[in-house]
């Protein structure tokens, strides 16, 4: 589909993985426990304001109407379900090898060559040899192989960063697109 690693034109937000995503997935979460759920939603109004969610704030103000309020909560936790969709999709539609693989390239460069900008913090390019690239709300590390190192220490390869991970049990996508744990095999994408 898309030219390239990442698709041009697809754009999740700004806060994808943020404190204020995962505060306001909790809310949505607690929107469904009968008597808490007027709070729930009048408490997250305004963070996802400030997450720029005025889809999601519209649906909060309809939640805190006691009756009507049910059909905003699932409208709500759908719309949060079709972004986890969309993200799987924009990852494997970006870059899709055979059989639906995300293929990274072999350096990092071809990255910023390839819109990618460089995010990786002073202090991390003084201590480490990894690199850090963002594009169109995505996230992307390289790590360098050390020589002499077991395992994937000893090899070049890449870490998808998963926009709508709740906590390390699905911190990175794997080559197809899927959430898995951070530390996990599935996590490291070769070139």
């Amino acid at each position: 589909m898309g030219g390239g690693f990442g698709a041009k034109g697809t754009s999740f937000g700004n806060t994808k993985g943020s404190a204020l995503d995962a505060i306001s997935n909790l809310l949505t979460a607690a929107s469904f426990i009968p008597g808490i759920d007027t709070f729930t939603n009048l408490a997250s109004i305004p963070v996802d304001l400030l997450r720029g969610d005025y889809i999601s704030a519209g649906l909060d103000f309809v939640g805190a109407i006691p009756f009507i309020g049910e059909v905003a909560d699932v409208a709500k936790t759908a719309d949060k379900v079709s972004d986890t969709v969309k993200a799987i999709d924009k990852i494997a539609d970006a870059s899709k090898g055979d059989k639906g693989i995300i293929k990274v390239p072999k350096s990092p460069a071809k990255l910023t060559r390839s819109g990618w900008k460089e995010i990786t913090p002073d202090v991390m390019k003084k201590k480490t040899t990894s690199r850090t690239f963002k594009k169109n709300g995505l996230t992307i590390r390289f790590d360098k192989g050390k020589k002499g190192a077991g395992g994937y220490g000893g090899k070049d390869h890449y870490h998808i960063l998963n926009p709508n991970s709740t906590g390390k049990h699905d911190y990175y996508l794997d080559k197809y697109g899927n959430p898995v744990p951070k530390n996990s095999k599935a996590s490291h994408i070769l070139p």
